[in-house]
């Protein structure tokens, strides 16, 4: 039995065939790959450069408390939910986002925007 290399010819050819043995059914030359060559000598050539890795420090792990409401105005006052009443919050936001964790909530109440304030322990 014999084996068959994917060429198989049958029957004559038309006029507008060619055999397949032809140029026209063969795998075109690569006309790119003399420049990869080139540009992969001219990297060769040059000294490879080498980059520090940047160091990472961990930040300390932060614990927080209880998360309580506080809600800001259109003036930028701060208000905390005692439990019975709104009273002023002694922080702003701005100083909120930066000590505590902060997570604006979705509903505004009166025009006034929401937020979770969770303070470190």
């Amino acid at each position: 039995m014999r084996a068959s290399f994917g060429l198989c010819y049958e029957g004559p050819l038309q006029a507008d065939q060619s055999p397949p043995w032809s140029s026209e059914s063969m795998a075109k030359k690569n006309q790119h790959g003399a420049r990869k060559a080139q540009k992969r000598l001219v990297r060769e050539g040059r000294p490879a450069v080498t980059r520090e890795t940047p160091v990472y420090e961990r930040k300390e792990k932060v614990e927080y408390g209880k998360p309580f409401i506080v809600m800001e105005d259109a003036d930028k006052n701060t208000f905390a939910y005692d439990g019975s009443a709104w009273v002023p919050y002694s922080m702003s936001m701005a100083d909120c986002r930066l000590q505590c964790q902060v997570k604006a909530l979705p509903q505004k109440v009166n025009g006034k925007t929401r937020y979770e304030v969770r303070a470190p322990l």
